[in-house]
């Protein structure tokens, strides 16, 4: 009797990757090396980005959920194991599907008018779009009519070969890595009974923890399309939806750099009033490096925090204005709502800050932006590095890019 026991694949992440890379890079030069046939050179950087996505989606599945998560240790960002012993138990609902495909269609339309790599970003969310519809189809019995041999793979997969078959979408970076369930391996109906069974798991943590990654996939769909349709820079937050409880003290440190030679170095900081209210502020020194004139100003901003729901929502309404700019002698504010979205609890989370800027006199207008950055730290209540994108939505000029480090000076009571 043959041994049946999965045997792990030689090749390595580096070794998958730098072959992966390669492979992308060709398509993506192709694609624009045909630039004057714009529905030629669309659909093959638009397939760059598709299969960008689905070597991800394998790296993913193979060297996150299984080669580099310990065996009999708990996997508490994917609870990976769970899926298996419950193949049926999918938390990717309707409502993620349709986001997903809406957000395919749009950036799909909108690459198409921009051109150049945008076509490579819609293809990449059009990749994730489908992932999410084929991992249904493939736990479904009429997904042998519509996808046979990829669905073979995973029942195997599911049941004696957990090191194979690990990609969804295309069975082509399998092939390519020698990770295809062998040929001649027989599905039984043990094996066919398992995987469709819709037993469900009663694991409370693998519920929230599945929530957690439809959601911030979501988060990250809508935070993509709206930075990639922006134009220029907006102010940094480096904060979060969290408030700093009574009594709390932050300092967040900072440097920002912008396309347009424009660089800042701040601090921003927070005091806690209450529970759920802090007072946000921020001194921001600004110049130009290469201006001839050596022009220099700083920007004072204050305003109310308040916390809508803990941790996860909040509203910031700060006032301010530059000081030693000529151009700009009016007093502005940025009414901002934060919305936070833990990747893994208290150690990596994402934030989404769209806001208006608004500019306080007679004539002037004002304009939507958007934040997206995110923290990292052993305990995100104590301290956190941050990295944060900013753009406007309106013509113009370019995005800015911010890092900073975020600690408590005093603890507030609760925290």
């Amino acid at each position: 009797m043959k041994n049946t026991k999965s045997i792990q694949t030689p090749t390595s992440f580096l070794h998958c990757s730098i072959q992966a890379i390669i492979i992308l890079l060709s398509l993506l030069w192709l694609g624009l090396l045909f630039d004057k046939n714009r529905v030629l050179s669309y659909a093959i950087v638009f397939a760059s980005g598709w299969f960008t996505w689905t070597f991800i989606e394998y790296a993913i599945h193979r060297f996150l959920m299984h080669e580099l998560v310990l065996p009999g240790k708990k996997d508490k960002l994917f609870n990976h194991h769970d899926h298996h012993k419950f193949p049926q138990h999918l938390k990717v609902n309707f409502f993620h599907r349709s986001l997903s495909i809406c957000a395919l269609i749009l950036s799909s339309v909108f690459a198409w008018f921009k051109g150049g790599a945008y076509p490579m970003a819609a293809g990449f969310i059009s990749g994730f779009a489908t992932y999410n519809l084929i991992h249904y189809i493939l736990h479904q019995r009429f997904g042998k009519h519509i996808l046979p041999k990829t669905q073979r793979a995973h029942i195997l997969h599911h049941s004696k070969r957990p090191h194979h078959g690990y990609s969804f979408s295309t069975t082509f970076w399998d092939w390519l890595f020698n990770t295809l369930p062998p040929k001649e391996d027989v599905i039984s109906d043990k094996m066919i009974e398992k995987y469709f069974s819709k037993e469900k798991s009663t694991n409370i943590n693998r519920i929230s923890s599945t929530k957690i990654l439809t959601k911030k996939t979501s988060v990250l769909l809508v935070g993509t399309l709206i930075l990639t349709s922006s134009c220029v820079p907006v102010f940094s937050d480096l904060q979060s939806a969290r408030t700093l409880g009574s009594g709390g003290v932050e300092a967040t440190p900072y440097y920002t750099n912008t396309a347009n030679e424009i660089s800042h170095l701040g601090l921003n900081f927070g005091v806690g009033v209450s529970e759920g209210v802090d007072i946000r502020g921020k001194i921001d020194h600004n110049w130009y490096g290469n201006s001839e004139d050596g022009e220099k100003y700083t920007i004072l901003g204050i305003g109310p925090k308040i916390s809508l729901v803990p941790n996860r929502l909040s509203l910031f309404v700060p006032f301010g204005r530059a000081l030693g700019q000529e151009q700009n002698q009016t007093w502005e504010t940025h009414p901002t709502l934060f919305y936070t979205q833990p990747l893994i609890p208290d150690i990596l989370e994402l934030t989404i800050a769209p806001k208006y800027l608004k500019y306080m006199c007679e004539d002037c207008g004002g304009s939507f932006a958007t934040n997206l950055s995110l923290a990292y730290g052993k305990n995100l209540n104590h301290s956190a590095l941050r990295l944060e994108y900013g753009r406007v939505l309106a013509g113009g000029s370019v995005g800015q890019l911010s890092i900073g480090y975020s600690f408590n000076l005093n603890r507030g009571k609760g925290r």
